[in-house]
């Protein structure tokens, strides 16, 4: 189920209408619009699905109307939906300026008992003009306004498809090709969903609802006393019977030096999260093998540090990839004597 979030002018009578409805959806008399279900509880496990059929004065108009939902407006994308988080969810259908009365749907589970963090990939260069309007949405207003009270790690991606850049690290190109990156500035949320930057409220809201997190990371490092290397040690539980891959990134924030910008180049730009190298074979990270429901695996990883990085500002950042190959969870500790244990919803 994907939620495509669309702003409607309903009329005050229209509102109460809907909001107001009782979660039946007969119409006895056979007119006017009627939104019906196939099912009115489900598992919250992210599979079971509802699929909605909408008729007006009994003819089918599903494929031009839309399913609305009580609770943030958003309007389903196709007449399906599930979720991975247990609750009620009510939704109304719109067709022609008519409102239908509400469905609630149950979906009942439990609750992960993980706390979910979030991964956002931004894909910038040095010589993209637009690229700083990208970056101060996402952290001027994306992160603090729209994920207010969550988590999310910033793994900030140098293409060198402009020119060179210093921040680029092999690899970036065949990454942007496999989510069909195209423009500067673009995201991926969860290495699921990827665009420009309209695409992350809806990602969120679709991470948020949909895909729960059902495995959590451990993370710790410890710079060695001649600064040249980090043993940094990932460790993976998980709540269900599932595999798992593990990404782990070097990322150094709020790094001065050049910037093409709208007002000219800037040479003292800062640059936010940038990901200085891949630890694992690949972003697409190693494999951390088949979990049991409690069971947990550690693995252990030797980091080579360069120099040039100011280590205060160093993380090292781990992504776990469910089996589907989406981030179910991330986790980031500072290089130099970071520990980060399991985290647990309150």
């Amino acid at each position: 189920m994907r939620m495509i979030f669309r702003h409607k002018f309903l009329s005050a009578i229209s509102v109460l209408f809907a909001l107001a409805s009782c979660s039946g959806n007969v119409d006895d008399s056979g007119e006017g619009l009627v939104l019906e279900a196939d099912k009115t509880e489900i598992s919250a496990d992210g599979k079971e699905t509802v699929t909605f059929a909408v008729t007006m004065s009994g003819a089918d108009v599903t494929a031009d109307a839309d399913i609305i939902s009580v609770a943030d407006g958003s309007v389903l994308d196709g007449a399906v939906f599930s979720t991975g988080a247990p609750g009620n969810y009510g939704f109304y259908a719109e067709y022609q300026g008519e409102i239908s009365e509400t469905v609630t749907i149950t979906a009942s589970g439990e609750v992960s008992a993980f706390k979910r963090n979030y991964c956002i990939v931004e894909f910038t260069a040095q010589q993209c003009t637009f690229c700083p309007d990208g970056s101060d949405f996402l952290f001027g207003y994306f992160l603090p306004e729209r994920m207010a009270g969550e988590t999310a790690v910033v793994l900030a991606f140098h293409s060198n498809s402009m020119g060179e850049d210093i921040f680029y690290i092999d690899g970036t190109e065949e990454m942007r090709s496999h989510f069909g990156s195209q423009d500067l500035p673009s995201f991926v949320f969860d290495m699921r969903d990827a665009g420009s930057r309209g695409i992350l409220s809806s990602a969120f809201q679709a991470s948020k609802t949909e895909y729960p997190a059902h495995c959590a990371l451990s993370l710790s490092s410890e710079l060695s006393s001649d600064g040249k290397t980090a043993e940094v040690a990932v460790g993976l539980t998980s709540s269900v019977n599932s595999s798992y891959r593990v990404a782990l990134f070097v990322v150094e924030d709020r790094i001065q030096a050049g910037q093409d910008t709208p007002l000219g180049h800037e040479d003292d730009y800062v640059h936010r999260d940038v990901v200085r190298s891949v630890v694992t074979g690949s972003w697409q990270g190693d494999n951390f093998g088949e979990l049991a429901s409690g069971q947990e695996v550690t693995k252990e990883y030797t980091v080579q540090v360069d120099p040039s990085w100011n280590i205060e500002n160093v993380t090292v950042c781990a992504v776990a990839y469910d089996e589907n190959g989406y981030a179910n969870n991330c986790l980031g500790c500072g290089m130099d004597g970071g520990k980060e244990d399991y985290q647990f919803n309150d």
